[in-house]
């Protein structure tokens, strides 16, 4: 919880260091910058700075932050970082919602689970910034949170490491749990680079539910959302992942939901591996998810990369969807848009001599145009 102290004058006492914000000719406020430390102190003293620039972009001072789609004097050629608008939050609330993104940004952004934050930065200026903006906005939105963790977006995956706590108690315990639509979800900021739940497939997991299948696939099933979704409807579901760890996590979010897994499995093996055995078996689904990684390794030393594979992948997910199905097509690799997925999307319809249509669900308010997983749905007919 953020306590502001009662007078300002406590915190430079206690030893806070207040930097005065610099500006340029034109009165632009163009940094504001604090140390931060885990003890108590500090966090009032962090809250103590960011009220003084608060008051300072009240009394109309231009600032470098967006709101929603309302931007605040934006100085020319400095980068905006867009944040949520504060309404969203009473949004979010009213769903169950207590997972989501609350500022993108060009090289980095912050994102809300449950009571704890996650800022994802690709430089140390980005880290600094997104961190102190944060204040900034919480104290706008009068939106409270507990602990804030860093993770640094490298540009190679083996690059990629575990978050790190920026702001709260090192010796809690780094798991807790998040809401969506009132589905719950395990988070863990101790289990590697992906903390448990990706945001940007709320609406696509949405879909799933209103969809209300029978039977769904979930092919690099990761913590296994999408079966969760389903399953709260009905659903029986197959999860196929390479990580143990994540299916054994998968299991943890239907217990968390009390969903039993007797009618569901879960397979930790290949997708290339699994899927012709299905396909042997005569197996068909209402719903069938494909969200593969850009670039992943098997233990037999096969790789897949989304460019190259993904259309091997659909062609054998066709074999399995049922004359009405539906397949999510899905991916974060840049160089794929929504475009590049249905133009694949048709070439392995024809190629599998079935036929089918494109729908797209709306985009999401927290996530600015362009900045989510490429997806479309691919429903059978």
């Amino acid at each position: 919880m953020i306590v502001k102290p009662k007078r300002e004058s406590e915190a430079i006492e206690a030893g806070t260091e207040v930097r005065s914000a610099r500006r340029d000719a034109d009165g632009d406020l163009l940094h504001w910058a604090a140390r931060q430390r885990d003890d108590d102190k500090k966090r009032d003293a962090i809250v103590t700075r960011h009220s003084i620039a608060a008051r300072k972009v009240g009394n109309g001072h231009r600032s470098r932050f967006q709101f929603g789609n309302f931007c605040l004097g934006c100085p020319l050629g400095v980068s905006t970082s867009v944040w949520i608008e504060p309404s969203l939050l009473r949004d979010f609330a009213a769903e169950g919602t207590d997972a989501h993104r609350l500022c993108t940004y060009s090289d980095g952004s912050v994102e809300r689970f449950a009571s704890d934050i996650l800022v994802s930065y690709k430089s140390e200026v980005a880290k600094e910034r997104l961190t102190t903006e944060l204040y900034l906005w919480a104290l706008n939105a009068d939106f409270k949170f507990g602990r804030v963790f860093g993770r640094y977006l490298p540009k190679q995956n083996a690059e990629r490491e575990t978050p790190k706590l920026i702001v709260g108690d090192s010796n809690t315990n780094l798991q807790s749990v998040a809401s969506e639509r009132l589905l719950l979800y395990g988070i863990d900021f101790a289990a590697g680079y992906s903390v448990g739940l990706f945001l940007d497939q709320r609406a696509n997991r949405q879909f799933v539910r209103r969809a209300a299948p029978k039977s769904l696939l979930n092919c690099f099933a990761y913590t296994c959302s999408f079966s969760v979704a389903a399953a709260s409807v009905g659903a029986t579901t197959v999860n196929i992942d390479l990580s143990k760890k994540s299916l054994v996590r998968g299991r943890e979010n239907f217990a968390l939901n009390s969903l039993p897994t007797t009618d569901h499995r879960f397979v930790p093996d290949d997708v290339f591996e699994v899927l012709p055995q299905l396909i042997r078996r005569g197996g068909k689904f209402d719903v069938i998810i494909l969200d593969p990684p850009t670039f992943s390794r098997s233990w037999r030393r096969k790789v897949f990369q989304v460019e190259r594979d993904f259309e091997s992948l659909l062609v054998l997910a066709l074999e399995l969807a049922e004359r009405d199905g539906h397949i999510l097509i899905s991916t974060n690799c840049m160089k794929l848009n929504e475009h590049a997925l249905e133009v694949m999307a048709r070439f392995c319809l024809r190629s599998t001599r079935r036929a089918g249509t494109f729908h797209r669900e709306p985009p999401l308010p927290d996530f600015p145009l362009g900045n989510a997983a490429r997806s479309i749905w691919l429903k059978l007919r």
